[in-house]
């Protein structure tokens, strides 16, 4: 695999096949190469690009810096589908980490905030799932949701925080320091 600083949205699909949000690349080939144009620039209105996940539909989710807004996009064709826009306009600027989690929401790590946000996708609305400082959670990075249901945030203080899935007793509450 080929790993570089300007590859923003790393998506690996089931066809073993590598996007990627900044730059193009070939996994296990150390040459880049460019394969096509899968999203058109600007299309949905986005020019700058933060994230990137494939939905639970099969549509591509992409988080964008200008404008703030969440666009999707048909997985197989790079077609425009929806935009969601923020209600504060620059809240979209500073996600980071996206998952949709066991219950269908989006849960976004937001760098800005130091929250873990869960967005619902149809209505878009956006609400707390993990409040700063939570676990001492600072400048989230990325997540995911384990086996256990669990949520795993990786923050700035090079730790990797545990807190309750979405099914848990006490949704989003911090539970330990998973890696310290």
């Amino acid at each position: 695999t080929v790993v570089t600083p300007m590859a923003t949205g790393t998506i690996l699909n089931d066809e073993s096949s590598l996007s990627v949000s900044n730059a193009t690349a070939t996994e296990g080939s150390d040459d880049y190469r460019f394969i096509d144009t899968f999203v058109q620039r600007e299309a949905g209105g986005f020019k700058a690009a933060s994230g990137l996940i494939y939905g639970p539909e099969g549509e591509l989710w992409l988080s964008s810096n200008m404008p703030a807004a969440m666009l999707s996009y048909d997985a197989a064709t790079g077609d425009f589908l929806d935009r969601i826009d923020s209600a504060a306009d620059s809240d979209y600027r500073w996600y980071r980490g996206m998952r949709f989690g066991p219950d269908g929401g989006l849960y976004l790590a937001s760098t800005k905030t130091n929250q873990v946000l869960r967005m619902d996708e149809v209505t878009g609305d956006v609400s707390i799932f993990v409040d700063s400082q939570s676990g001492d959670l600072e400048n989230p990075q990325d997540l995911l949701f384990g086996d256990d249901g669990n949520l795993y945030v990786s923050s700035a203080s090079n730790e990797v925080l545990r807190y309750q899935g979405p099914g848990g007793a006490s949704p989003g509450a911090f539970v330990d320091a998973f890696v310290t």
